[in-house]
């Protein structure tokens, strides 16, 4: 039952529009002047870990399987990451922070992997 949502084409193009949208609501949260936070020691971080295993999940979905695509998938993610620090340095309520693209790394390498495993644990079944 889970195996088309990790392999098939049309789940791929379903992956692929969550991950926009989640990347859009991510980039008005990112750019607003006051973003939402939790309350604990380096909540911020935690926030960055978060979102970017929910889109680098959605995007290692996205592709193709396979390491090629999930290193892809990894690095587009990373792309993203550094332009919202890049847009937060010309903004004059927020900030950049290099641990947030560390954090944000932290998050990629996690939801690619998490991607992988998933893959990995329910293959794809062979119709005969």
């Amino acid at each position: 039952m889970i195996q088309p949502l990790l392999h098939e084409a049309p789940a791929r193009r379903a992956w692929r529009t969550l991950l926009l949208l989640l990347m859009l609501i991510i980039c008005m949260l990112a750019f607003s002047p006051r973003a939402p936070s939790l309350q604990f020691d380096n909540a911020d971080k935690w926030q960055h870990v978060a979102a970017f295993f929910c889109l680098s999940f959605c995007a290692a979905l996205s592709l193709a399987p396979g390491w090629r695509a999930a290193t892809t998938a990894g690095l587009g993610m990373l792309a993203f990451g550094l332009f919202i620090e890049a847009v937060q340095m010309h903004l004059p309520a927020r900030s950049a922070e290099w641990l947030d693209v560390v954090a944000d790394g932290a998050g990629i390498a996690l939801g690619v992997s998490a991607a992988v495993l998933a893959r990995w644990l329910w293959p794809r079944r062979i119709r005969s």
